[in-house]
């Protein structure tokens, strides 16, 4: 902002900057918490059976296909239709 001479621009350090935001919002707690109407699914595709997916990705994406450590995961079994 001072090198293109901005108006109401007059800091000369990022701390100035940093220091009024901080002013501005006041104290802010972290919040970790999804705070959402909206229902996800569930991790390990209970609520989801691969039936119905169109196109498992773990048996037509190359990278995917060729690595013993992601065909090992319970959503590449389930997709071969492997039991857990």
């Amino acid at each position: 902002g001072n090198l293109l001479d901005a108006s109401g621009f007059d800091y000369v350090t990022s701390e100035d900057v940093r220091d009024e935001i901080a002013e501005e919002l006041g104290e802010v707690v972290p919040n970790n918490q999804i705070q959402s109407s909206v229902i996800h699914a569930a991790p390990n595709g209970a609520d989801s059976p691969a039936a119905e997916m169109d196109v498992a990705l773990y048996s037509v994406d190359g990278l995917v296909r060729r690595a013993a450590a992601l065909q090992m995961t319970p959503e590449a079994k389930r997709s071969k239709g492997d039991s857990e």
